[in-house]
């Protein structure tokens, strides 16, 4: 089982993916914005960060990049409804 923070501005994507994950056993917190998740992340520090890229406010890379310098042995992953060529490069960048 792994605790798992998750990240998306749409209530029901929140939700949904929250269940299905719930199902398969993870315990999993959820937050809507960039903001919110790091401070879940100081109440509930997750194995798994999966976020939205695309949010108002602090987006899913930077919450990602903020992630990967305090806390790098978290996974993340990232994903969005809305891909784009600067998105994939962002995202590669974190990788490695």
């Amino acid at each position: 089982m792994s605790r798992i923070l998750l990240v998306d501005d749409e209530p029901g994507i929140r939700l949904t993916l929250s269940e299905m994950l719930k199902d398969e056993g993870h315990d999993v917190t959820t937050a809507e914005n960039g903001r919110a998740a790091l401070e879940a992340l100081q109440q509930h520090p997750p194995d798994i960060l999966l976020t939205d890229i695309s949010m108002p406010g602090m987006d899913g890379i930077a919450l990602a990049r903020e992630v990967a310098t305090s806390r790098p042995e978290t996974t993340i992953i990232l994903f969005t409804g809305q891909g784009t060529l600067e998105n994939a490069t962002a995202a590669l960048r974190l990788g490695g």
